[in-house]
């Protein structure tokens, strides 16, 4: 399992306070504890941890974070300029039925 991205609640509440967002235009739920985590890691299943271990919710650790995002009514967002698509700076490469793969 790979990880692109790792949040925290705290994380994901700076998330939404840079983009303008107040706290009433969103609800947080964590679910989860570093001991599922690393169960989820080790490919444990869930009737292998109790109950007590699963429900447990320790915010510096989620597994999983829920928000609840409502958009404020007055909320306007400005128009992204335009840019140029971005072309490669080289021609495309060619196939070469000899040699059998795509030459420059």
């Amino acid at each position: 399992m790979f990880s692109h991205w790792w949040f925290t609640p705290i994380q994901v509440q700076n998330l939404f306070h840079q983009v303008g967002l107040s706290e009433t235009d969103y609800t947080l739920r964590a679910f989860g504890n570093l001991l599922t985590q690393v169960g989820t890691l080790l490919n444990l299943r869930a009737d292998e941890l109790t109950c007590r271990e699963l429900e447990f919710v320790d915010p510096c650790h989620p597994v999983l974070i829920c928000a609840r995002v409502v958009k404020p009514v007055d909320r306007r967002t400005a128009k992204p300029e335009y840019r140029d698509p971005w072309e490669p700076v080289r021609e495309p490469a060619k196939w070469n039925p000899i040699l059998g793969h795509h030459v420059w």
